[in-house]
C-alpha cells in the first residue's frame, strides 16, 4: 500500500510529486486526475430510461452526437447525457480524442482499426459489435494520441 504524505509549506507554491517504481496506468491516471481537478473526473452523470447511474469514464467505448442528443456507449448499453461534445472534450479524461465532428472516441478500448479507400477509418471495440467512423480529417491526430496513449501505458 502505498504512503501519502502532506507537508505543509506556506512560504513556498504548491507542488505535487508522485514517487514510484514505475509509471503504471493507475499513475498516469492519478497525475491527469490532480492536473484535472480530482477523482471526480473518473464519473460521470448519465441516464437510461429516466433513471440516473454514475458511470466510469473506464467504462465508456465513445460519445456520439445523434439527433440532438449526445449518447454514451459502453459494451453493453447506450446511454445519455446532457453534456454537449464540445463541454465533453474539456472535461473527460485524456484517453479519449475526437474522432469526427459527431464522436469522441476512449482510445485505450479499440481493438483494431480498418482503413477504407476513402481515408475514413472504422474503429472497432473488443468484447462487442460496435464501431466508430474516424474521418480523415481527424486522423493523423487520431493516430498519434492512439500512439501516444496506447505507447505511454
Amino acid at each position: 500500500m502505498p504512503t501519502v504524505r502532506i507537508e505543509i509549506v506556506p512560504e513556498q507554491e504548491e507542488d505535487i510529486v508522485l514517487r514510484c517504481r514505475a509509471v503504471t496506468p493507475q499513475i498516469l491516471r492519478l497525475q491527469e486526475a490532480l492536473e484535472k481537478g480530482g477523482a471526480a473526473h473518473w464519473e460521470m452523470l448519465v441516464t437510461l430510461g429516466g433513471v440516473e447511474y454514475i458511470l466510469p469514464y473506464d467504462d465508456i467505448l465513445f460519445f456520439e452526437s445523434r439527433d440532438e442528443k449526445t449518447a454514451v456507449h459502453t459494451k453493453t448499453r447506450m446511454y445519455y447525457t446532457e453534456e454537449t461534445l464540445a463541454k465533453l472534450s474539456q472535461i473527460i479524461p485524456g484517453e479519449f480524442f475526437r474522432g469526427s465532428k459527431s464522436c469522441i472516441v476512449n482510445v485505450r478500448k479499440i481493438s483494431s482499426l480498418k482503413r477504407e479507400l476513402t481515408g475514413v477509418c472504422e474503429a472497432r471495440f473488443s468484447g462487442c459489435d460496435k464501431n466508430v467512423f474516424i474521418s480523415r480529417m481527424y486522423y493523423k491526430a487520431f493516430r498519434e494520441k492512439l500512439d501516444e496513449v496506447r505507447l505511454g501505458s
